[in-house]
C-alpha cells in the first residue's frame, strides 16, 4: 500500500499561503467581534469563528489558537506581537525543534506526528503550540 498523502498539507506550498492583503479596519473590526465573542463562551466562540471562514493566511487566524485556549482553559500563551500580528507566516515564527533536543516537548510525541498527517510545517507548529502549553499548564499529563 502506497503511504498516505494528505491534500491539506502536503500538497500546499507555504509561499502562497502569505499572498494576502488585508484592511486595517477589517481587521480591527474582526478583533473587537472575536473579543467580544470571546466573553460569551468557548462554545459561541468556536461558532463564530466558523461562520466568518477566513482564509489560512488572515491576521486574525494567527491568533486564534490562542484565544481559543485562553478562552477554554484562561490560558495566557507567550507569543511575541510581531509572530501574531505579523503578515508573514512562515516556519521562522516558529521554533526549530530537532529530534535529539526535545527537553521540555515531552507533549509532542515523535511516534504520534506522523498520524495527525501533518507536514514538516505543521509539525514545527504542533510541537511549539504544545510546547508553551507545557510552560504554562506543567500540572498537564499528554
Amino acid at each position: 500500500m502506497s503511504s498516505m498523502l494528505s491534500p491539506f498539507t502536503d500538497l500546499v506550498e507555504s509561499s502562497s499561503l502569505e499572498k494576502g492583503v488585508y484592511d486595517g479596519n477589517e481587521i480591527a473590526v474582526l478583533q473587537s467581534l472575536l473579543d467580544k465573542n470571546s466573553k460569551s463562551g468557548y462554545a459561541k466562540l468556536k461558532i463564530f469563528i466558523r461562520n466568518l471562514n477566513l482564509p489560512p493566511a488572515h491576521p486574525i487566524r494567527k491568533s486564534l489558537w490562542l484565544q481559543l485556549l485562553s478562552t477554554k482553559y484562561s490560558i495566557k500563551l507567550q507569543v511575541s506581537d510581531s509572530n501574531i500580528n505579523g503578515n508573514n507566516i512562515s516556519a521562522t515564527s516558529f521554533m526549530d525543534i530537532d529530534g535529539l533536543s526535545l527537553a521540555g516537548y515531552e507533549f509532542s510525541d515523535q511516534m504520534l506526528l506522523p498520524t495527525f498527517l501533518l507536514n514538516t510545517h505543521g509539525q514545527k507548529c504542533l510541537r511549539t503550540i504544545l510546547h508553551n502549553i507545557f510552560i504554562e499548564r506543567p500540572q498537564l499529563v499528554y
